[in-house]
């Protein structure tokens, strides 16, 4: 906040989809980190998304197609793969894909003012990608009420701070 003025929302309008060309996920063989990258773009809602996963701790390739993004019902999860970013926040599993979906989620949460969504998508890709019926196509207007409320402001931060820890020593692991 500056002086009086209460900390503004100034993040862009995405979506889920904006976050999902490098994914960081456990892998299935050594349980280590690894990305799981979106190899093909965008595409119309119902074709099929390559993926590849590359693990640098064991050597892992892996490659995936989808139909379409989904997370599961466990929010752990994220096309078949375990999310590496992930803890418990007020009872609940809080997590990120990567270190921008991080960023783009703390920004919202410190934000004393956060601007309606607008309700159309605001790029004709992502358009295509998302069910006319999800209502608000921005990733602010998903977010789970117990997140942003000003109550969970704390906790939500403390999380986000420790998975933080986490994306980076895995960072600094994988650059040695």
């Amino acid at each position: 906040m500056k002086g009086n003025q209460p900390a503004r929302f100034e993040g862009q309008d995405h979506t889920l989809w904006s976050f999902t060309d490098h994914v960081l996920v456990e892998c299935s063989n050594c349980g280590q980190s690894a990305s799981v990258y979106r190899s093909d773009g965008a595409h119309p809602a119902g074709e099929v998304t390559e993926y590849r996963l590359e693990c640098t701790h064991c050597g892992a390739l892996k490659a995936a197609s989808y139909a379409q993004d989904m997370l599961t019902s466990d929010p752990a999860m994220w096309q078949g793969f375990r999310l590496w970013l992930q803890t418990r926040c007020k009872g609940r599993v809080f997590w990120a894909l990567n270190a921008q979906h991080l960023d783009y989620i703390r920004s919202y949460i410190v934000a004393d003012l956060r601007p309606r969504e607008k309700k159309t998508a605001p790029d004709p890709k992502v358009r295509q990608v998302l069910k006319p019926q999800s209502h608000g196509y921005h990733l602010t207007s998903r977010l789970p009420r117990w997140m942003v409320l000003k109550t969970s402001r704390q906790h939500v931060l403390r999380a986000i701070a420790l998975l933080r820890v986490r994306h980076d020593k895995t960072k600094l692991r994988t650059s040695k």
